[in-house]
């Protein structure tokens, strides 16, 4: 008996838990959604520094189609805003020279080293991409010179003065290139090694804005 009466108590004192959460929620339905709500309102639109620290990062992070939309945004709100406006115009620039770097790549894979090497020159020294760029054009100008030594030597038993055009042609573009110079004796009727320059191995830096 005493077992029982315990069991009724306990599921009575249950049965009145379950009936005092039911009256709360009908005297203030909702609550729980409100202070969720409440919570969110409270967060509001994001703001102007907050807009600024995510185009900042994006930047770094060198994702520059974002950079720039997070700082058009901050001058949206906040249109005096001299940085944001600076970022964005740097965060374009470097999104078009990326698009230029990624053109010359592509013309490269195509043979085209001239359009390569043109393309690439438009991409400035200040440019996070200017060491891609330099190295690039010094492989555009290898490749351009090896093919036109290649076609000297196919053109050079029949037709020595075309042969030699294409030689040269090569110097201009890699004055230093050991091949195309051996080939020029070799049509020439030269010795020695006295008009090849030295190799210069140093290259322009840049340091990213």
């Amino acid at each position: 008996a005493p077992k029982m009466l315990f069991a009724i108590g306990a599921v009575g004192m249950l049965i009145i838990g379950i009936v005092a959460l039911i009256f709360a929620f009908t005297r203030n339905p909702g609550t729980g959604v409100a202070n969720q709500g409440a919570s969110q309102a409270t967060d509001g639109p994001a703001t102007a520094d907050e807009l600024f620290n995510k185009g900042t990062k994006a930047f770094r992070e060198k994702r520059w189609s974002q950079a720039a939309d997070a700082f058009d945004n901050v001058l949206a709100i906040s249109p005096d805003h001299s940085k944001a406006k600076n970022y964005g115009d740097l965060a374009r620039a470097e999104d078009r020279n990326l698009g230029t770097l990624q053109a010359a790549r592509q013309a490269l894979d195509d043979h085209n080293y001239d359009g390569a090497i043109k393309t690439l020159e438009t991409i400035p020294s200040s440019s996070v991409y200017s060491s891609q760029a330099v190295e690039l054009t010094s492989e555009a100008e290898d490749r351009h010179a090896k093919a036109l030594v290649s076609e000297a030597k196919r053109l050079a038993p029949g037709d020595r003065e075309s042969a030699l055009a294409r030689v040269d042609r090569a110097l201009q573009i890699a004055p230093t290139n050991a091949e195309a110079w051996a080939l020029k004796r070799e049509l020439t009727g030269e010795t020695g090694s006295s008009t090849e320059p030295t190799k210069n191995t140093q290259e322009p830096t840049a340091s990213p804005p």
